[in-house]
């Protein structure tokens, strides 16, 4: 009818939950931003308590971030594929990062290595 995507019923749902999940990773890299600023509350900075921590923030943002970019897509169809517009190569931007900073498993064996007190891991 000639209105935005951001005027339909159907979308509003999609565009809140993108709304949510970044301002929620934003709020976790906030926080991890002061505990890396506050040594005396939380301790040197490459305390293994902390790095575990960053890494489960990291692993959480990426695969928010990378979901919410190609449900983007999706929301876009054919459109968001196309080179004309920035959706596609922020999530091909996303990929690569994710794939250059380490894969989430590794993310998550080190996360838990510290959480669970694992010795075998």
């Amino acid at each position: 009818r000639g209105l935005p995507l951001k005027e339909n019923d159907a979308v509003a749902g999609v565009l809140a939950d993108f709304a949510a999940n970044i301002e929620a990773i934003r709020i976790v890299g906030y926080q991890c931003a002061r505990m890396c600023d506050r040594h005396d509350l939380y301790g040197p900075l490459w305390d293994p308590g902390l790095v575990a921590k960053m890494r489960a923030q990291r692993y959480l943002a990426m695969d928010r971030f990378i979901e919410v970019t190609g449900r983007v897509m999706n929301l876009m169809e054919c459109f968001g594929a196309d080179r004309d517009w920035d959706v596609e190569k922020h999530w091909r931007d996303l990929k690569i990062l994710q794939l250059v900073e380490g894969s989430k498993q590794l993310c998550q064996i080190e996360t838990a290595r510290w959480f669970y007190e694992c010795t075998t891991l």
